[in-house]
């Protein structure tokens, strides 16, 4: 029983670390920052179509399947505070790991993504 505790103690500060390296934000988290009008840009790394069918407001599209994905994500200033989302979460994960990569520090994967973003009642533009 006492190895029981030590296990779940254990997994429990494992995963408080995982979660406190910055990398996620939840919508609820996301659409704070966005009430309170932090200097964030929202990039949104789906593909044109699913862009299209609704996105969050002021999001910036780069394909995460396009050829040039890296080239375009280059381009942006690495200074910046981002906050990248997908439809589920995948993708964005992805892109925020390509993105630190590459030098960026301040950047943010939306958890669960667009669909998350719907279950929370949050409003989607076209």
């Amino acid at each position: 029983m006492r190895n029981f505790f030590l296990i779940a103690l254990l997994v429990t500060g494992l995963s408080a670390c995982a979660q406190s390296s910055g990398s996620n934000l939840d919508v609820s988290q996301v659409s704070q920052m966005i009430l309170d009008k932090e200097n964030i840009v929202l990039i949104d790394v789906r593909t044109p179509e699913e862009f299209q069918e609704g996105h969050l407001e002021g999001a910036k599209l780069i394909n995460f399947y396009d050829a040039n994905f890296q080239e375009e994500v280059k381009k942006l200033d690495a200074s910046k505070k981002y906050v990248v989302y997908c439809r589920s979460g995948g993708r964005s994960s992805k892109s925020v790991s390509a993105m630190k990569k590459i030098g960026f520090k301040d950047v943010y994967n939306m958890s669960g993504g667009v669909l998350a973003w719907q279950r929370a009642k949050n409003s989607l533009v076209k």
